[in-house]
């Protein structure tokens, strides 16, 4: 990971990316298929990682910032403790062991001296000792630093160079005082007994690290060349191999031979009365400690390559499941999106079809529903018999009611084709909505074959509620019923009423909309006048227009309408089908609050016989005149 990391990321990156992998992109595949796991996951090297470099570099960032750092850190102390209580401090117990041996002369130890004894033994020990402190402090800086919060693989790097720096400086140790271990232990084959259980015990911690599989090959390796093969060949003193030779075994083989040979006298020379088998036996013994050693070592690398593979099949299910939450976080969102603009729609539908405080009471009345968890719409909020149990109607005084009527429909439309007459209407009823748009005080209230109807006065508009000292109050009802629909229809069931609230109005806001209902009608019979019926005949436009209280309210829960009851609209029907054609005729109620406006000149017409209701005095707006009467 030091030396192979820096050959295969910088020099043959280039070469070792062979796909771009996008756990998102796989997802959403998945998902249109039908299908909750991917198919596919990311394609791997055999100890190289991912063929995608880049989520090979983010796989080694996850992996030291946060699956493997508690063990990075306990496993680095381990060593570091281990070397402490093993190389460091029994060469500190056996300090006047070795001070004797550097007090020795050349010539009564031979060929086991050794020059600068205690120099040589604690230089390479101090040395490694600041490695190990040095590495510590510099990877609990890496940890704790937020500049490293997103280069934390440099801790790999790091525990990489101290492992192999430790082993580099106790394998120089290794190579000048090996002859010393042979003289302890008496005999050949004592620097494996060193190598295992004095230089490399702090390796040890590599078994539980879970670092990468080639991280722990390249220490593992470089700890194998370095011992079995570097310092063998370059030792100044000797080849630690030639302990295994035959003629070095024969020199030592009554010390080496666990047992007395079997074959031999009493008295008589192992190596006189030796043969070939015992010479095997006694190399197994000596290789032994390699052979426990080289075993050891492959099993770390198996370990740690079957504990990667665990870890990088971890991240990968984390990837998949991170891409399907940012999935479903998305969808959630689009169709929160919707909802949303279903609601808004459903709103702007409200706000067209009914007045905007009636629409603005439907909303909330929904939106009360919405937020204690009821899925029903807005459309389906209107029921008045659903779970709020709640009937509403508003009573408004002063309301001026306007009815036209086309003149020779029922004749025309015989004589016509359907189509003819939709269209026909279309456009004379799409010219009035145009007006109806222009006064905020005017409301269409619906349409009944060639009839229109409009208020004026309903409060809707900015300008119902002027100043005055002068007021008439609306009072808005709600009926509160306690059974199920079918105690809506019952008969003498005594019904409960109560005020909800109380709107005030001023005389000139009566005044307001008689006169917008008056110029709308003016406007209507001009407009009508325009344009010719598909007969050939030009369209004559009938207008009534009365004032007086109405009760208003949204009725029924499939295709609600917004309606009008009461004698008021009954008299205003009648105004219209009483009138003369292309006139407009008004009640006396509403021509006592527009006569005075300049603009209006109007003919007393008497008093006109009206169905249900006996003789009422008229006046019909005079047409293309100024002034009052």
């Amino acid at each position: 990971m030091v030396f192979l990391d820096l050959l295969l990321s910088r020099c043959c990156r280039r070469y070792l990316h062979r796909e771009d992998f996008e756990f998102e992109a796989e997802v959403d595949a998945n998902a249109s298929k039908g299908h909750q796991e991917p198919s596919h996951t990311p394609s791997r090297y055999f100890l190289l990682g991912f063929k995608d470099r880049n989520l090979e570099q983010e796989f080694l960032e996850d992996l030291v910032g946060s699956t493997i750092r508690t063990r990075v850190l306990v496993g680095y102390c381990a060593s570091t403790a281990l070397f402490l209580f093993i190389p460091f401090m029994q060469s500190l117990v056996v300090y006047d062991s070795i001070r004797w041996f550097a007090d020795q002369p050349e010539e009564y130890l031979g060929k086991f001296y050794i020059e600068d004894l205690v120099v040589k033994t604690y230089v390479p020990l101090c040395l490694s000792l600041v490695i190990w402190l040095g590495g510590l402090a510099g990877i609990v800086a890496m940890y704790s630093l937020k500049s490293f919060k997103n280069r934390r693989i440099a801790v790999l790097y790091l525990v990489g160079a101290v492992y192999l720096a430790y082993v580099a400086v106790m394998a120089y140790d290794f190579a000048i005082l090996c002859e010393r271990w042979g003289f302890i232990f008496a005999g050949p084959g004592s620097w494996i007994i060193r190598m295992l259980f004095y230089d490399l015990p702090p390796l040890i911690s590599l078994t539980f690290m879970s670092l990468p599989a080639l991280l722990n090959l390249e220490i593992l390796g470089c700890t194998a060349m370095i011992y079995l093969v570097i310092v063998p060949l370059l030792s100044p003193r000797r080849n630690v191999w030639l302990d295994l030779r035959t003629d070095n075994v024969l020199e030592n083989l009554d010390r080496l031979s666990p047992v007395p040979l079997a074959h031999c006298a009493e008295g008589e020379k192992a190596k006189e009365c030796i043969m070939p088998s015992d010479i095997t036996r006694v190399k197994w013994v000596i290789a032994t400690p390699l052979a426990i050693l080289i075993a050891i070592t492959l099993t770390v690398v198996i370990v740690s390559a079957l504990l990667e593979s665990s870890n990088r099949k971890m991240f990968s299910n984390n990837k998949i499941i991170r891409a399907q939450q940012k999935r479903l976080a998305a969808t959630n969102a689009q169709r929160e999106n919707l909802l949303l603009q279903q609601h808004e729609d459903q709103e702007h539908l409200l706000l067209s079809m009914f007045p905007k405080d009636v629409a603005r009471d439907l909303i909330e009345r929904y939106r009360a529903e919405y937020n204690h968890g009821s899925s029903r719409t807005v459309i389906q909020a209107m029921n008045p018999v659903g779970n709020l149990c709640q009937t509403v109607a508003r009573m408004h005084h002063d309301v001026t009611i306007l009815f036209t009527d086309i003149v020779g429909f029922t004749p025309m439309s015989q004589a016509c084709e359907p189509y003819e007459i939709m269209f026909f209407l279309h456009s004379l009823f799409s010219s009035f909505d145009n007006l109806i748009e222009m006064d905020p005080e005017l409301w269409k209230v619906e349409t009944v074959g060639d009839a229109f109807m409009v208020a004026a006065g309903l409060g809707i508009g900015a300008s119902c509620f002027p100043a005055s000292s002068k007021t008439e109050e609306t009072v808005e009802y709600i009926r509160v019923e306690s059974g199920t629909n079918d105690s809506l229809v019952a008969s003498g069931e005594p019904k409960e009423f109560r005020i909800k609230s109380r709107k005030f109005r001023s005389r000139d806001g009566m005044f307001s909309a008689a006169s917008s209902a008056v110029h709308f009608g003016r406007a209507a019979i001009q407009q009508g006048g325009s344009i010719f019926m598909p007969n050939g005949v030009r369209c004559q436009i009938r207008v009534g227009v009365h004032t007086g209280d109405v009760c208003s309210g949204v009725v029924g829960s499939r295709m609600p309408r917004y309606c009008l009851f009461g004698d008021t609209v009954n008299t205003a029907s009648r105004m219209e089908s009483s009138g003369v054609p292309g006139r407009m005729q008004i009640s006396e109620p509403t021509h006592a609050l527009v006569c005075g406006e300049n603009g209006f000149a109007w003919d007393e017409r008497g008093y006109v016989e009206v169905k249900g209701k006996g003789k009422l005095k008229t006046y019909l707006l005079r047409d293309g005149e100024r002034g009052a009467d």
